[in-house]
């Protein structure tokens, strides 16, 4: 009997190693779910980040695309104004030509006009000089002839 006693009492020992092993092995089976389930939700969340990376790849991409783009549009603006640029500076340097003809040939009919009236203020002193004389050489005085004092 002593020796069934000392059996039940190692049996009883054992149970209740047995229980704390099952114990401890229920807690490292719900601890070991628990990091599969947060080892799960950190490949989601890694997966989300590598979408977000080839998404941001992608509209980099595009951004540099347009960057491109507009980069060679500012070339080509550059390129045109610098034309006008030198289109405005010869029409400048025309300008002020032409107003320098136009100075000049203002003051050029100025002189002629000038010119034309001391030509005809000439004239009209030869044509009543004239009168003047062929009224005196035909001893008569036509009555419409304009009269000079000479």
């Amino acid at each position: 009997m002593a020796d069934r006693q000392a059996r039940m009492n190692e049996l009883s020992a054992m149970t209740a190693v047995s229980t704390g092993k099952d114990t401890t092995i229920s807690k490292l089976q719900s601890e070991l779910a628990a990091l599969r389930a947060s080892l799960n939700a950190l490949h989601e969340a890694l997966d989300q980040e590598r979408q977000s990376i080839t998404t941001l790849g992608e509209e980099n991409k595009s951004l540099q695309v347009a960057l491109q783009d507009a980069r060679q549009e500012s070339d080509r603006l550059s390129g045109h104004n610098q034309s006008l640029l030198a289109a405005l500076r010869d029409a400048d340097h025309d300008y002020g030509t032409l107003k320098s003809e136009l100075e000049l040939s203002q003051g050029r009919l100025e002189y002629a006009q000038a010119h034309i009236i001391e030509q005809q203020a000439a004239r009209r002193d030869t044509d009543l000089a004239d009168e003047a004389t062929n009224a005196a050489v035909s001893g008569s005085i036509n009555p419409n002839a304009v009269h000079c004092p000479v």
